[in-house]
């Protein structure tokens, strides 16, 4: 779990738009906000209430040093809905997610920042590594599958969460953001993902940049994730998925190969 750093003299600022979309979960969204102020790094934070039944705004008031921009829809409409108003009121050309049920790690957005310029601009968008802050069963098995990591399967990464994300905004706009049809929690990611590398662009990983995400311990919430993944997933799949390139290097974890067969 992220570590309290309330040693940090010194933040540094980043040029870069963070989009929180919110609904309802204010205890979560306090720790977030809390892991935000402990954090190395400053940026511009958005956050934007999905019409939670108690309106944030209060709670956002008790970070007044973080200067968040809050922003109330008039009407529940889901988070792709949500992160897409949130990067109309962006002002940086870069623009991070993550959700309120995260706890960001205190180098979280430096690390992507890194990753994303040192990153040629075919790169349309870099994603991290998701932890779960719990030790229960449901936990552990999220973080046995890496179901939030970005997932790469036959040499290459087709789509990350946006528990951790980085995008560069005027290609996201190219492809006209997420697709807002999708108005339950899961599967908007994919779908922009898939958009992207249609449009000739490729995802990137940082293993580095780290959230914590915190699971609910339950049988039933389990179930209601999977079928929530499951069904956005699939309709997106459906809707954007193309054949891509077939990269056979049998490397299935990602890591980069060796020059030499002596090297490790």
């Amino acid at each position: 779990m992220t570590k309290n750093n309330s040693n940090i003299q010194h933040k540094v600022e980043l040029p870069v738009s963070l989009i929180l979309p919110c609904y309802n979960r204010a205890a979560q969204t306090r720790d977030l906000l809390q892991s935000l102020r402990r954090s190395c790094f400053t940026c511009e934070i958005i956050l934007v209430d999905d019409h939670s039944d108690k309106i944030l705004k209060p709670l956002v008031d008790e970070f007044s040093d973080l200067h968040i921009q809050y922003i109330r829809n008039k009407e529940n409409r889901g988070a792709a809905f949500s992160r897409n108003v949130g990067v109309e009121a962006a002002t940086h050309s870069l623009v991070a997610f993550t959700d309120n049920d995260c706890i960001v790690d205190e180098y979280w957005m430096t690390r992507l920042y890194e990753a994303i310029e040192k990153s040629g601009t075919s790169t349309a968008c870099v994603g991290g590594k998701v932890i779960a802050v719990g030790n229960d069963i449901y936990s552990r098995y999220y973080d046995y599958h890496k179901t939030l990591d970005p997932w790469f399967f036959r040499g290459k990464f087709y789509y990350l969460t946006t528990a951790n994300a980085l995008f560069r905004k005027h290609v996201f706009l190219l492809v006209d953001g997420f697709d807002e049809s999708v108005t339950g929690a899961g599967g908007e990611d994919p779908g922009i993902c898939f958009k992207l590398q249609n449009a000739g662009y490729s995802i990137g990983y940082c293993e580095t940049a780290i959230v914590n995400h915190q699971y609910e311990p339950s049988l039933s919430a389990f179930a209601r994730t999977f079928r929530r993944y499951g069904r956005g997933c699939a309709g997106q799949f459906r809707k954007y998925f193309r054949p891509q390139e077939f990269k056979d290097n049998t490397n299935y974890a990602g890591i980069p190969e060796a020059e030499n067969e002596d090297e490790y």
